[in-house]
Protein backbone atom coordinates (compact mmCIF):
# COMPACT_ATOMS: atom_id res chain seq x y z
CA UNK A 1 0.00 0.00 0.00
CA UNK A 2 1.40 3.74 -0.85
CA UNK A 3 1.28 5.60 2.04
CA UNK A 4 0.22 9.30 1.69
CA UNK A 5 2.84 11.83 2.11
CA UNK A 6 1.92 13.68 5.20
CA UNK A 7 -1.14 12.75 6.65
CA UNK A 8 -2.90 12.90 10.08
CA UNK A 9 -5.27 10.31 10.14
CA UNK A 10 -7.68 9.34 12.00
CA UNK A 11 -9.64 5.74 11.81
CA UNK A 12 -12.97 5.26 12.76
CA UNK A 13 -15.84 3.06 13.14
CA UNK A 14 -19.52 3.78 12.19
CA UNK A 15 -20.76 3.16 15.35
CA UNK A 16 -18.14 4.07 18.03
CA UNK A 17 -18.71 6.50 20.67
CA UNK A 18 -15.34 7.23 21.00
CA UNK A 19 -14.63 7.65 18.32
CA UNK A 20 -17.30 10.07 17.91
CA UNK A 21 -15.59 11.80 20.59
CA UNK A 22 -12.24 12.00 18.85
CA UNK A 23 -13.66 13.34 15.67
CA UNK A 24 -14.63 15.89 17.70
CA UNK A 25 -11.73 16.92 19.77
CA UNK A 26 -9.97 16.73 16.26
CA UNK A 27 -12.44 18.64 14.29
CA UNK A 28 -10.17 21.76 14.10
CA UNK A 29 -6.99 20.05 13.68
CA UNK A 30 -5.66 19.53 9.97
CA UNK A 31 -6.51 15.81 10.32
CA UNK A 32 -8.03 13.58 7.59
CA UNK A 33 -11.39 10.87 8.69
CA UNK A 34 -11.36 7.21 7.74
CA UNK A 35 -14.25 4.72 8.53
CA UNK A 36 -12.28 1.72 9.14
CA UNK A 37 -14.38 -0.54 6.42
CA UNK A 38 -12.94 1.82 3.40
CA UNK A 39 -8.95 1.83 4.64
CA UNK A 40 -6.43 -0.99 3.67
CA UNK A 41 -4.08 0.42 6.97
CA UNK A 42 -4.19 -2.40 9.76
CA UNK A 43 -6.30 -1.26 12.23
CA UNK A 44 -7.73 -3.54 15.38
CA UNK A 45 -9.33 -1.17 17.12
CA UNK A 46 -11.12 2.18 16.36
CA UNK A 47 -10.18 5.02 16.98
CA UNK A 48 -6.62 4.95 15.63
CA UNK A 49 -4.68 8.49 14.70
CA UNK A 50 -2.00 7.64 12.39
CA UNK A 51 0.85 10.11 11.20
CA UNK A 52 2.79 9.13 8.33
CA UNK A 53 5.66 11.34 7.42
CA UNK A 54 7.91 11.09 3.79
CA UNK A 55 5.47 8.07 3.17
CA UNK A 56 6.25 6.50 6.28
CA UNK A 57 4.19 5.74 9.29
CA UNK A 58 6.02 7.68 12.16
CA UNK A 59 3.36 7.48 15.05
CA UNK A 60 0.10 5.68 15.66
CA UNK A 61 -2.41 6.11 18.99
CA UNK A 62 -4.60 3.62 19.55
CA UNK A 63 -7.85 4.66 21.76
CA UNK A 64 -9.65 7.82 22.88
CA UNK A 65 -6.48 10.24 23.66
CA UNK A 66 -6.91 13.79 24.82
CA UNK A 67 -6.53 16.52 22.71
CA UNK A 68 -3.62 16.94 24.39
CA UNK A 69 -1.97 14.03 23.61
CA UNK A 70 -2.96 14.23 19.52
CA UNK A 71 -1.42 17.61 19.76
CA UNK A 72 1.60 16.72 21.64
CA UNK A 73 2.56 13.84 18.69
CA UNK A 74 1.33 16.01 15.77
CA UNK A 75 4.26 18.63 17.30
CA UNK A 76 6.54 15.88 17.58
CA UNK A 77 5.75 14.90 14.15
CA UNK A 78 5.47 18.39 12.16
CA UNK A 79 4.10 18.46 8.29
CA UNK A 80 7.09 19.23 6.22
CA UNK A 81 7.36 19.81 2.64
CA UNK A 82 6.11 16.98 -0.10
CA UNK A 83 8.60 17.93 -2.06
CA UNK A 84 10.99 15.10 -1.12
CA UNK A 85 8.04 12.50 -1.33
CA UNK A 86 8.63 9.57 -3.47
Amino acid sequence: MLLPCNENILIVGTYCPPCKVAKLRLRDEDVKIINMKDTEYSVTAVPTFIIVRNNKEVARLVGLKSLEEYKKIMSKYPKGDCNDCE
